[in-house]
C-alpha cells in the first residue's frame, strides 16, 4: 500500500513506518507508538483498529524483508518488540497470537519461513 490509510482523521503512511523502521529500532518503537496513540484516540471500531495494526504490523515487515540480511539481523530485536506491542494493542486473539509468533520468528531469524500476508491480517470477527 503506497498511499497513506486514513481512519477517522488518522492517517497511516506504510512508507513512512517503513523507512523508520529500517532505520533504527527508536525510530520504529517511536513511530508505531505514535500511530498506536492516535489510533486509540480517535475510538475506532474494533474491526478498523485491528485492520490498522495489520497495516503497520506489514510496513515493519516490510522493513525486515526489504533490509540486507547483516541490517536486518542488527534490527531483529527491536523490530520484534514492535511487533510484540502491536500484539499488546489488538483485541483480536487470534491477531495476537499471530503477531507474537510473528515477532518470534523476527528475532530468531526464521521469519522467512512465515507467511506473511496470513501472519499479520486481521480476522473478520
Amino acid at each position: 500500500m503506497s498511499q497513506p490509510a486514513p481512519a477517522q482523521g488518522v492517517a497511516i503512511d506504510p512508507g513512512a513506518v517503513t523507512a523508520a523502521c529500517a532505520s533504527s529500532g527508536s525510530s520504529c518503537r517511536a513511530i508505531v507508538d505514535g500511530h498506536l496513540a492516535r489510533l486509540a484516540a480517535a475510538g475506532l471500531a474494533p474491526a478498523d483498529l485491528r485492520s490498522r495494526i495489520a497495516l503497520l504490523a506489514t510496513a515493519v515487515l516490510q522493513a525486515v524483508t526489504s533490509a540486507p540480511p547483516s541490517r536486518a539481523a542488527d534490527l531483529a530485536d527491536a523490530l520484534a518488540s514492535v511487533l510484540v506491542r502491536l500484539a499488546d494493542a489488538t483485541d483480536d486473539p487470534a491477531q495476537e497470537t499471530t503477531l507474537r509468533q510473528v515477532a518470534g520468528a523476527v528475532a530468531n531469524g526464521t521469519f522467512d519461513t512465515l507467511p506473511v500476508g496470513v501472519a499479520v491480517a486481521a480476522s473478520p470477527r
